[in-house]
């Protein structure tokens, strides 16, 4: 069938089924009984913007829907390759997937759900689609979740870096909600993803704690400034008491400490002290040049108020063998916190990892160099 024609028919099927009320060309509207003339169709009326009789706008994907349902796959597939800007993508993927599952090309229709998938890691398919539809959806998605969760982690790990916490909060969320699907939990390094996700949602959330904290408006019963300073008098304050502002001052500072990871580059900030920073040994295996080779890498950790790692991630990784042996250990590092004005604060710690080959020491343990 002609693509145009295939088109106009559909136009028409659509218009007469849709509406109890012809549409004229000039705005006017007239009952079910009128003339040929008042409800003309012609090539004129074609076109990416609207499909259908002058005056008419129907639904591109409409006009798609109607081709497949008459069984014109290849009329609805060339149809889906003009669409419009700004129509429902993930509507259109799901009827091109119709469309060549109808014509029998499986493998093109897996990878368009698998592109729909990788787009859309959190979208599922209701019981209403078809259920072959819902079922190579379901094994697409399973095949592409793992990289589809890793890059959303970047994406809220850079959201997170330069200030935008809302949004990473919502993206360590989702990270979170994937992860926690069955057939996700026994993959090891999605776990290490997911307990890095849960502490730097942990991290975000305070900080935009913080950050409402310091700029909430007064309370509405406050009084307005005066035009003229108060006076203030000359007697020295008790050490037994603090001024009402000096204490909202420091109860400002003490939220803004809690929330704000410090770190060297701080100079006012005392380091952690090392309680128990045990590197896990390094034993190389023997096939391969893995003993002839030294290998280095950044681990760095959040440490909370108390001395406990709250957070690991590699910088740099090692090596594929070893740094999940790493990351468990850090999680067990013992540390006496950072101060800052004699008070504990979160500090973020970047230590360099060197393996070095067999042959060159007899103790294989990673050596740890701040």
């Amino acid at each position: 069938m002609d693509l145009t024609r295939a088109i106009i028919c559909a136009c028409v099927a659509a218009t007469i089924g849709a509406a109890s009320t012809a549409v004229r060309a000039d705005g006017g509207s007239v009952g079910p009984g009128a003339k040929d003339h008042d409800q003309e169709v012609g090539t004129s009326g074609v076109s990416n913007q609207g499909i259908g009789a002058p005056g008419v706008s129907l639904d591109p994907l409409g006009v798609v829907r109607t081709l497949y349902l008459s069984a014109a796959y290849e009329d609805a597939l060339a149809a889906l390759a003009g669409l419009p800007a700004g129509v429902d993508d993930d509507q259109a993927e799901k009827l091109r997937a119709l469309c060549l599952l109808a014509l029998n090309r499986t493998d093109d229709a897996q990878r368009v759900l698998a592109r729909l998938a990788t787009r859309k890691p959190m979208l599922k398919l209701g019981e209403a689609e078809s259920p072959k539809l819902v079922s190579m959806f379901r094994a697409a998605r399973a095949q592409v979740l793992p990289a589809a969760i890793k890059a959303l982690y970047s994406a809220a790990k850079s959201s997170f870096e330069r200030g935008d916490l809302a949004m990473a909060v919502a993206q360590f969320s989702d990270v979170i909600q994937l992860i926690s699907e069955n057939e996700l939990t026994r993959d090891a390094a999605l776990s290490d993803i997911r307990l890095l996700a849960e502490g730097f949602s942990k991290l975000a959330n305070q900080q935009l704690a913080a950050q409402n904290l310091t700029t909430s408006p007064a309370p509405s019963g406050a009084e307005p400034p005066t035009s003229e300073p108060a006076t203030v008098t000359s007697a020295p304050e008790s050490d037994s008491e603090t001024s009402p502002a000096r204490a909202a001052a420091s109860r400002t500072e003490a939220a803004a400490d809690a929330a704000v990871i410090y770190s060297a580059d701080d100079g006012d900030v005392v380091a952690p002290g090392v309680i128990d920073q045990t590197v896990p040994k390094w034993t190389p295996p023997t096939v391969g040049d893995y003993r002839s080779q030294t290998f280095s890498g950044v681990v760095e950790l959040i440490i909370d108020e108390t001395g406990s790692v709250v957070s690991v991630s590699l910088v740099q990784r090692l090596n594929v063998m070893y740094d999940q042996l790493l990351v468990r250990a850090a999680k067990g590092w013992r540390y006496r916190p950072a101060l800052r004005n004699g008070q504990p604060v979160k500090y973020r710690k970047q230590i360099n990892i060197v393996l070095h080959p067999a042959n060159q020491v007899t103790d294989q343990s990673g050596r740890p160099n701040d």
